[in-house]
């Protein structure tokens, strides 16, 4: 696959945004259950191949991160999107809901999840 990821700056705000085609040739193939036990072998479509998304940053701090961070984009043609709140370089909390699709071109099976993380470090 490949990726490329310009980033572009209008005073304390940045906007990154990412493109990823994994599988470039179609080899990997998924398989479909018909039930019974027999499965069916199908190409990947162009969107379960697709990643994409967009962050926009605003206020960069000393340690390289953003003060505010918001996240979209498509996963294998789901969308996802969170945010991350870094506060005093020292507390971090970030939000992301995430799909991916393990199943075939029609995407049958979606698997979705939700994650919340607070991060509190100390210094002595």
């Amino acid at each position: 696959g490949f990726a490329m990821n310009p980033e572009f700056r209008w005073g304390p705000v940045h906007l990154l945004i990412a493109f990823e085609l994994e599988d470039v040739t179609g080899a990997v193939k998924v398989s479909e259950d018909q039930g019974g036990g027999t499965f069916v072998d199908h190409q990947r479509s162009t969107a379960q191949r697709l990643h994409m998304g967009a962050e926009l940053g605003i206020w960069k701090t000393a340690t390289g991160n953003h003060l505010l961070s918001v996240r979209a984009g498509y996963n294998k043609g789901l969308p996802t999107y969170g945010f991350e709140l870094n506060l005093f370089s020292t507390t971090r909390l970030v939000y992301t809901h995430y799909q991916d699709d393990f199943g075939w071109d029609g995407a049958s099976v979606n698997h979705s999840f939700q994650a919340v993380q607070l991060t509190l470090g100390f210094a002595f």
